[in-house]
């Protein structure tokens, strides 16, 4: 396995920036605000943005689609943000 993706390598300040977009578009696209995407415009371009959140959404996409037809088996740990949405720290709606 390649080092970053093993978590054994560090990653950069833009890595890390893709990382915050991507987790905020799957768990909490509302958290997308102003104030984040100005810090987002610090790491990447306007086209990057446009790039990165499709791209994002398309394995989102792809994730649910995998768990709903059930393409393989996989613990449900690998799918646990989908679990979570609109819930809060108790697990409530």
């Amino acid at each position: 396995m390649l080092p970053k993706l093993a978590g054994t390598a560090p990653c950069t300040a833009q890595e890390h920036a893709a990382l915050a977009f991507a987790a905020r578009l799957a768990e909490t696209p509302t958290a997308l605000d102003a104030a984040f995407m100005a810090e987002m415009r610090c790491h990447f371009t306007d086209p990057e943005l446009v790039e990165l959140g499709l791209i994002t959404g398309a394995f989102l996409m792809l994730g649910r689609l995998h768990l709903a037809f059930g393409v393989a088996d996989m613990p449900p740990e690998t799918h646990r943000v989908l679990h979570g949405l609109g819930e809060n720290e108790e697990g409530k709606r």
